[in-house]
């Protein structure tokens, strides 16, 4: 006890020397009222410009377009040639089916073919002959036309097996399934040794990727907007992608032709390059379409608008780095920035750190706004 009521007293003393000095003890900076540091604000100074008119709506990334590849033969998969989910072109192999019953079938037909080539013959050498015993009266008329009967006859058999033939090299070829055009190849449907019927199993699907769809629903009240933009040239359309840092950039491709009277709404599509393969169909994406833009006028960002009990505000730094509340009206927001009446151009709004201020406070400028 003794040694604290020693320290209380040098304690006050050092503070009477002081006193009579004529000095104070320190304080810390501060320049509030109350001595505490004044709040930290960042800012934006307004600009007069016009304004992107965007529209904002969501969808989902489409395939231009999805092939499914089915067999036009029937048999079991003799292999599968493709790496399913990778890139594959047009004539590529992706499936081969077992041929073996189909060759047999070819060899049958074609010895069919030259069977019949030879009855052709003879029934030609025939009719020479009995053309030539009707010139010395050897034969009736009537031998010579059915000789020249059976030459027909044969003509037409000779034809049909030439038909089968060809139809059964075409179905051999069918064993082999290409792709019909470039893109991205599916899960296959079999694995070998299933069996595949003809016209009825899907062994996979191809999509094809570049350019890529977005499809997205528009409500009915911002569609004579964009058909406005339509009628006017090319709409930019911004497509933002979850876990892709950079947005795509395309345009509008088309609008359907009717509104869903369920949904009030219409269904469009935007296109954009995807060169690289890495936009995969059925991907969430949020579309800007910019359909105009808006008369010139006084800009800031959203980030500076505060809603109060009677209309919008901002906070206004003056040169003394004092915060006044100016009211504003707010006529139209596009691209993370609002078009306001109330400002001039030049003032410096408050963008970040308002829920610390008040009117006519002092605050502290952050960053390279503070110079």
């Amino acid at each position: 006890m003794r040694r604290l009521l020693e320290r209380i007293g040098g304690a006050a003393a050092i503070a009477s020397l002081l006193a009579g000095c004529g000095r104070s003890p320190p304080a810390s900076p501060a320049s509030g009222a109350d001595g505490a540091e004044p709040p930290e604000v960042t800012l934006e100074t307004t600009v007069r410009r016009e304004l992107p008119q965007i529209l904002q709506v969501s969808g989902r990334t489409e395939a231009r377009a999805l092939i499914a590849i089915k067999a036009r033969v029937d048999g079991p998969v003799a292999e599968i040639a493709y790496e399913e989910g990778r890139p594959v072109r047009k004539g590529q192999l992706l499936v081969r089916l077992d041929d073996s019953v189909l060759r047999s079938q070819l060899h049958q037909a074609e010895a069919l073919l030259a069977r019949d080539e030879a009855v052709l013959e003879k029934s030609r050498a025939d009719l020479r002959r009995s053309e030539a015993l009707l010139a010395q009266n050897f034969v009736s008329a009537s031998a010579v036309d059915q000789a020249r009967s059976t030459l027909h006859a044969d003509e037409a058999t000779l034809q049909s097996d030439r038909a089968a033939a060809e139809a059964t090299r075409l179905q051999l070829q069918f064993t082999r399934v290409e792709a019909p055009a470039d893109g991205v190849a599916g899960i296959a449907q079999l694995t070998v040794g299933g069996m595949a019927r003809a016209n009825d199993t899907t062994l996979m699907t191809i999509a094809q990727v570049d350019p890529i769809y977005v499809t997205f629903s528009l409500p009915e009240s911002q569609l004579a907007v964009l058909r406005a933009a339509l009628h006017r040239g090319d709409v930019p359309a911004e497509a933002t992608l979850t876990g892709r840092p950079t947005p795509l950039h395309g345009r509008v491709a088309f609008l359907d032709n009717t509104v869903d009277t369920t949904t009030g709404a219409i269904t469009g599509k935007a296109t954009f390059a995807n060169a690289d393969g890495l936009v995969t169909p059925g991907q969430f994406a949020t579309l800007s379409l910019q359909v105009g833009r808006l008369p010139a006028g006084m800009l800031v960002p959203d980030t500076a608008i505060e809603s109060g009990n009677d209309s919008a505000y901002v906070f206004v730094v003056d040169a003394g780095r004092h915060v006044h509340i100016q009211p504003v009206k707010v006529t139209a927001r596009s691209a993370g920035m609002s078009l306001v009446t109330g400002l001039a151009e030049g003032d410096r709004v408050v963008t970040g750190g308002q829920d610390k201020l008040r009117d006519h406070a002092a605050v502290r400028v952050s960053g390279a706004a503070s110079r």
